[in-house]
């Protein structure tokens, strides 16, 4: 058993899903479904800075795979703009990355980018 830091720095070119304004987004992170670790929403903006940083313990053997997904905070239901699932198995001998994180979209475009710093502490 280790730690991950995971940093979520920033985000860019964020697709616009409100119809007034623009979004207002935050970042959903986890390794099981039921322990989500979660950003503030930055309101009224396509290109959030979040600067926080969240701790996970984290088993070399089984957690390859870290769930990502952006949402715009909404007064009813949060809307998903981009969702992705990043193998950081590097990250274990590699121990540090710093990446742009491209959110997929339907189509073939990009969603937007989400700016991470990956530190493993054995």
């Amino acid at each position: 058993m280790g730690q991950l830091e995971v940093y979520v720095v920033e985000g860019k070119n964020i697709k616009d899903t409100d119809i007034a304004g623009q979004a207002d987004p935050y970042v959903e992170l986890w390794f099981e479904q039921n322990k989500k670790k979660r950003t503030e929403a930055r309101n009224n903006t396509l290109t959030p800075v979040w600067d926080t940083r969240f701790r996970f313990p984290v088993n070399p053997a089984s957690d390859k795979i870290l769930h990502l997904r952006l949402s715009d905070d909404d007064v009813g239901a949060d809307e998903v703009i981009g969702k992705v699932d990043l193998d950081i198995s590097n990250i274990y001998k590699d121990l540090y990355e710093e990446k742009w994180v491209h959110l997929p979209a339907k189509n073939q475009t990009s969603d937007g980018e989400i700016r991470l710093v990956l530190e493993y502490f054995p």
